[in-house]
């Protein structure tokens, strides 16, 4: 009879240190928790072409639903007046 001598292999591993995050390296101690970045909501700007029969008034209640929005489209498209001219590209905000 035969006997085989078997040589037992140890395996190293070695420790393995998770990435540390922005807090550990400042010195806060944060276990799993990351934090959300904030998404900077842009405001809804559209643009609108002026049609025929259109006056500042119309697209205010178009788009507002009241004349409040008349001033506010004069501020963003740098208007001093409420005149609006056919073909003309306006911004509502």
């Amino acid at each position: 009879m035969m006997v085989e001598k078997v040589e037992e292999k140890t395996t190293v591993v070695p420790d393995i240190k998770p990435t540390p995050s922005i807090e550990e390296n400042t010195g806060e101690e944060t276990v799993g928790e990351k934090e959300q970045p904030t998404k900077t909501e842009k405001p809804l700007v559209r643009k609108y072409v002026v049609k025929n029969r259109d006056t500042l008034f119309s697209i205010s209640i178009k788009f507002y639903g009241s004349r409040k929005g008349e001033t506010l489209i004069k501020n963003a498209n740098n208007k001093r007046s409420d005149i609006v001219i056919i073909g003309e590209t306006l911004v509502i905000p």
